[in-house]
């Protein structure tokens, strides 16, 4: 129920040609605490709700010029003016009229000669569903920016962890190239003609570096899905340069049978890297403690989805944590080693592609993640 207070701070327009009807619906209306405002024809309804904001509209159907019906179906056009709720007021109960008050947008209709009681009834629910949608509306788009707000910490976490494996990853090459520079440097000075050779491995050095520094860089740009074609080979590819060196200092062996055939796929390609990133980041995680240490990434397509697996050969999970690995904050780890939000992120970003990532696993016997993406506006590869 509404409060008083409430009331008070909701505006109505009732929109009739007769005043009589303005006059005693409006009576009624502010004996109830709302604001109210009135107009004698469709144009200057039209006219008001562009200027001033109304949380409901108490609309006559049967106006000289523009009928109810058609200033409705305006209302129900621009974004600003789509969601308030109309209630019509007529004397016509036939069921055609009925329908097409709904079919024009209408939420309600009250019959005229009218109740006082039902339409305070009818105008009290209308107003409060509004207002629930709104709230409702409030409380995802904060939703939404927690979200952000979880993939952000993640993804800084994430970078946090490359960083040490990006920068002896790029120390290799820059070695080489300091290596190769003192040589050529050395030939010039002799008056010798330089190898090719050398020139070449120093460019491709250079390359290799700069591919790296650029990606990293990328994955720790936006949050926001903007989704492009793609494919998912290069997509785990780029996800393995950013780790590979991480998981190499660790001993593991990646295996990789990503599929020749794919189609192209919607998707936003630094969203699904982080997403491979945590799950591989995961495996190794369960690498640590097992001799045998092997992870084999496989990509390959059927009934119109892409599959994505990640199997390790690790210890496995047991069965009373599996259900909740997903859960945002769970972590068996001990305290200060996770936040427990990478899974819970991966899962959201898949179901953000209409994906779906699941698990199945066996203790001591390892685990296998598996991404499941539609083909949704699939392009020809």
């Amino acid at each position: 129920m509404l409060n008083l207070n409430e009331k008070t701070e909701l505006s109505l327009l009732i929109v009739d040609d007769e005043s009589k009807n303005i006059q005693l619906l409006g009576s009624i209306l502010e004996e109830e605490g709302y604001h109210v405002e009135f107009a004698t024809n469709g144009e200057k309804c039209l006219e008001w709700v562009n200027s001033k904001h109304f949380d409901l509209i108490l609309l006559d159907i049967m106006m000289p010029g523009m009928d109810g019906f058609e200033v409705c179906e305006r209302l129900k056009t621009p974004l600003k003016t789509r969601e308030i709720p109309i209630i019509f007021l007529t004397a016509k109960t036939d069921p055609e009229s009925v329908v097409k008050g709904f079919q024009s947008g209408g939420v309600d209709y009250i019959t005229k000669p009218f109740n006082k009681n039902e339409l305070l009834v009818r105008v009290q629910t209308h107003l409060e569903l509004n207002l629930n949608r709104i709230r409702l509306q409030h409380a995802y788009q904060e939703l939404k920016e927690t979200q952000a707000e979880l993939v952000n910490s993640a993804k800084l976490a994430a970078i946090g962890k490359l960083a040490g494996g990006v920068a002896h990853e790029i120390n290799n090459p820059l070695f080489v190239m300091q290596m190769q520079a003192d040589f050529l440097k050395e030939t010039l000075i002799n008056g010798s003609v330089p190898e090719v050779s050398e020139v070449e491995t120093i460019i491709s050095m250079i390359q290799r570096c700069s591919k790296i520094t650029r990606h990293l860089l990328t994955f720790g740009q936006g949050i926001e899905l903007g989704k492009t074609e793609n494919q998912i080979n290069t997509i785990v590819q780029n996800a393995l340069l950013l780790i590979e060196k991480q998981v190499q200092t660790d001993d593991i062996q990646i295996r990789t049978e990503l599929s020749d055939n794919l189609s192209k796929i919607s998707i936003a390609p630094i969203e699904m890297e982080h997403v491979l990133i945590n799950l591989l980041d995961n495996s190794r995680e369960a690498l640590q403690k097992i001799d045998k240490k092997e992870i084999c990434i496989k990509t390959y397509e059927e009934h119109q989805t892409i599959f994505i697996e990640i199997q390790d050969s690790g210890g496995g999970i047991s069965e009373n944590v599996i259900d909740r690995i997903f859960e945002p904050f769970f972590t068996t780890k001990e305290v200060g080693e996770g936040q427990g939000l990478g899974l819970s992120v991966s899962y959201g970003i898949v179901k953000e592609h209409d994906g779906f990532i699941h698990v199945k696993s066996q203790e001591g016997k390892g685990s296998v993640f598996t991404i499941e993406l539609p083909l949704t506006n699939k392009t020809l590869s």
